[in-house]
């Protein structure tokens, strides 16, 4: 049992979500591998070797599939072939999912750090230091980053430069990826509070305690 998450189930061990594109399924597997499956007839049509297990969603955008392994390296490939474009290293298990927009792809790290990288060589941007392993997806919504860690806070980066806009503490463990629309964010507690937050005034809206939700 995760003691860090006050006796709730391990919240840590990730189910693994397949994205689509381009009538291909990709997914990530505990043996280590990245599938590229035909959607039609659930054929493989390449897969790829990490150095251990996967258990971060992949994202595909413009022609490449990003995901993260327990290797500590983030993998960008060719999605049509399976051909390695690039790798970025933080030595760290990457369990986070991708989120990729303006030639940027935001990901979070067990070495308590958020990353964006330069999608055309895996180069570093920036990187911010949470305070703790982030296992929610970032969210990119009007160059503003939103993401979540179990250490009780949501920050709002700056998309291009990873300065802080604001923190925002729940006093919970946050489970949830943040979503963002209208430019306000919402996300779940491990304690079932919904949160909204108005990502441009900076400013906490709502909370709703929601029961039964764990």
């Amino acid at each position: 049992m995760n003691t860090r998450t006050g006796g709730l189930p391990d919240i840590r061990r990730r189910l693994i979500s397949p994205a689509v594109a381009d009538s291909t399924v990709f997914v990530g597997s505990r043996d280590g591998r990245l599938y590229a499956i035909d959607a039609e007839s659930g054929e493989k049509v390449w897969h790829f070797e990490a150095g251990s297990r996967i258990d971060s969603s992949p994202a595909v955008a413009d022609g490449i599939v990003y995901f993260g392994s327990n290797d500590g390296k983030l993998y960008a490939l060719q999605a049509d072939t399976g051909r390695k474009l690039w790798d970025f290293e933080t030595k760290y298990p990457i369990k986070s999912s991708m989120a990729v927009a303006d030639d940027i792809v935001y990901f979070g790290a067990d070495d308590y750090h958020i990353y964006a990288l330069d999608t055309e060589n895996g180069k570093k941007r920036w990187r911010f230091n949470t305070g703790e392993i982030i296992l929610s997806s970032p969210t990119v919504a009007e160059g503003i980053i939103y993401v979540a860690g179990l250490n009780d806070f949501c920050y709002m980066l700056n998309a291009f430069n990873g300065s802080l806009r604001l923190e925002f503490a729940s006093y919970a463990p946050i489970i949830s990826s943040p979503v963002v629309q209208d430019g306000t964010a919402y996300f779940t507690t491990s304690r079932g509070n919904l949160y909204a937050i108005d990502g441009t005034a900076r400013n906490w809206l709502w909370e709703n305690t929601l029961r039964g939700f764990w």
